[in-house]
């Protein structure tokens, strides 16, 4: 033991360093770990996101989409506030839990390539997704707690606030 740590201790007093050619390669496989291609975390990304979306649709069914229970689940509750506010706690729920999953599924420097595709990636899949029930809903004939206009908006837009949020605090997070 005490022969490995003089070494060590050689190892590190030693100038020579690395010839360009060493350096620069380790730099690039160090780089091509910590940024990722989007192209790679996207299959990782979209799963994590519709794995937390189909958790929600358990408790709380989307636009009539729920495969767990029968009705509304906790939409009963919020509908008490108005058809408006019951689909922006829906669109919340929904969107903010996927991106909660998503986010511990994904490894820090993962969470910083998506940062930088945020509000695109996000609004894609809350877009997709509100277009996904909205078809599934209307060819199926399924119950919906709300229909205006007004619900859907609220849906899409509390939706993306509250990951807007979520991804905020989760990047402050990650840099600290």
């Amino acid at each position: 033991m005490k022969e490995q740590i003089n070494e060590y201790k050689k190892f590190l007093a030693d100038d020579t360093q690395a010839s360009l050619q060493t350096r620069l390669r380790v730099k690039k496989n160090v780089l091509k770990y910590l940024q990722p291609p989007l192209k790679k975390l996207l299959p990782k990304f979209l799963f994590s996101l519709s794995a937390g979306g189909l958790t929600t649709l358990a408790i709380c069914p989307q636009f009539g989409v729920g495969p767990l229970i029968q009705g509304h689940g906790i939409g009963h509750v919020f509908m008490q506030f108005g058809e408006t506010a019951c689909a922006a706690f829906c669109g919340a729920f929904y969107i903010s839990i996927s991106t909660i999953v998503a986010l511990l599924i994904l490894k820090p420097h993962e969470r910083m390539v998506i940062f930088d595709y945020h509000y695109r990636l996000l609004s894609g899949f809350s877009v997709a997704t509100f277009l996904l029930f909205m078809v599934l809903n209307k060819s199926l004939e399924l119950p919906s707690l709300y229909n205006s206009p007004s619900a859907f908006v609220a849906w899409l837009l509390s939706g993306l606030a509250a990951s807007a949020i979520i991804s905020r605090v989760s990047l402050s997070l990650t840099k600290s």
